[in-house]
């Protein structure tokens, strides 16, 4: 099944696929370097875009402010919050997280996979207790080497 994106960025790592409604943005995809760009065709992700270039290019400490359109359960919801919360360049581990919110690290692990704006809600800087553990809901593949590039294009 094709996603149908309305925008395709280039990124150091990977190419972007942005999703968005009339509401704002719905999804943030990491697609292969061969990735053909596409230009943004809606106004969200055309902001999307502006800021994900800030971010891998300029800044990455500056934060996102974008119309978001996402959906996903209560307690999804509930992690991803305390994701946006956490600092650049600092990292929590899925325990430490979970703690926090008096719930399961797996829990938490499981709400980090089924983030659907990774960067946006930096899912990425949660990491296991022996490793940075994986990434987009994959623990092996790009996908970590993806996490490992964002935690060091913070540090």
């Amino acid at each position: 099944m094709a996603i149908n994106y309305h925008a395709v960025v280039a990124a150091p790592m990977a190419r972007v696929g942005i999703m968005t409604t009339p509401e704002g943005v719905s999804g943030i995809d990491f697609l292969s370097l061969d990735t053909s760009l596409l230009a943004p065709r809606t106004r969200h992700a055309q902001v999307a875009v502006e800021q994900l270039q800030h971010y891998f290019y300029d800044d990455p400490s500056r934060p996102f402010c974008l119309a978001l359109a996402v959906s996903g359960t209560p307690f999804q919801q509930r992690v991803w919050r305390a994701l946006v919360q956490l600092p650049v360049g600092v990292t929590v581990s899925y325990g430490h997280l979970a703690q926090q919110l008096k719930t399961g690290a797996q829990a938490v692990g499981n709400a980090c996979g089924a983030n659907p704006i990774p960067i946006i809600v930096p899912c990425h800087r949660v990491v296991g207790k022996k490793g940075i553990h994986g990434f987009c809901g994959a623990t092996q593949g790009w996908y970590p080497q993806i996490k490992q590039w964002l935690l060091h294009h913070e540090s």
